[in-house]
């Protein structure tokens, strides 16, 4: 397969991981699902995003989502209130439905990307509720295959990571899926949570910080630009553009805007229009 292109600017993919409070369900039947991702397709309308991936389990879920780095919160909160309200008036119940923030783990690799996709759309298989993908209606694979009118999925960047044409990139999916060795490959997700900002245990201030300040060690090698200056009021041409690529980089590893902004003691407007222009 030739090497796909990378991903670009000011977009940003993030693996979304949500689950059910006290480990309980989330979806109690169909219907449960299917509003979810009514939810799901009217927040990707609204906020303009693309999903290249997902799936509803019982107790949790799955969604592979590009949208600008700033707007990845307000997807999953408008998605995700709806639901809430929904299931918390169909079953007569009131508080918390997900435990705690929803995950959001960032992926700047097109290579990691392809790993994700297989790894989400494989998870009931993994789980042993079913054989094959394609027996699972709460996943996006299908509509990988076949694309629906009303599908949620955005099928045309993930597959044109598998070749230009069509019908062979679909085809070359479903092999990559179907390879005997994809249901013994390593957890995705484990490699991610390292470089999440909302992961983070412990001491998440000083993690971000300590993180934060190995990248501006990045910068500072590849562009001269030491730490304290990139984080100062100083605004030449070299700083600004040392700045910028600090920017792009923490947001690409996971880190939030306002992260980032914080450290670089400036307003997640300035970082976000960095984003933008990028």
């Amino acid at each position: 397969m030739p090497r796909p292109p990378r991903l670009h600017w000011p977009s940003i993919v993030h693996h979304v991981i949500g689950h059910g409070n006290a480990k309980e369900h989330i979806f109690l039947d169909s219907r449960d699902r299917v509003e979810f991702l009514e939810a799901v397709r009217e927040a990707r309308l609204r906020m303009r995003c693309e999903v290249f991936a997902y799936c509803l389990m019982s107790n949790h879920f799955h969604i592979l989502v590009r949208s600008d780095a700033a707007s990845i919160s307000r997807v999953m909160h408008y998605a995700l209130t709806r639901y809430v309200r929904y299931f918390n008036r169909r079953n007569d119940r009131k508080g918390h439905l997900f435990q705690s923030r929803f995950k959001a783990l960032a992926c700047d690799n097109d290579v990691y990307l392809l790993e994700l996709l297989r790894y989400i759309h494989l998870n009931p298989v993994r789980a042993g509720l079913v054989q094959t993908p394609e027996l699972w209606p709460w996943s996006g694979h299908s509509e990988m295959l076949r694309p629906a009118v009303d599908s949620i999925i955005d099928s045309g960047f993930p597959l044109s990571l598998f070749g230009p044409d069509l019908a062979q990139a679909r085809a070359a999916y479903r092999d990559f899926l179907g390879d005997p060795r994809a249901l013994d490959a390593p957890d995705p997700f484990d490699a991610q949570v390292s470089c999440d900002p909302i992961a983070r245990a412990s001491d998440p201030t000083a993690r971000e910080q300590r993180d934060l300040s190995e990248i501006a060690r990045e910068v500072q090698e590849e562009s001269g630009i030491p730490t304290e200056t990139l984080t100062g009021m100083a605004r030449t041409s070299p700083i600004s553009s040392a700045r910028h690529a600090f920017i792009r980089r923490a947001v690409r590893r996971g880190f939030r805007p306002s992260d980032v902004a914080r450290f670089l003691s400036c307003s997640p407007a300035a970082v976000s229009k960095v984003l933008r222009t990028s």
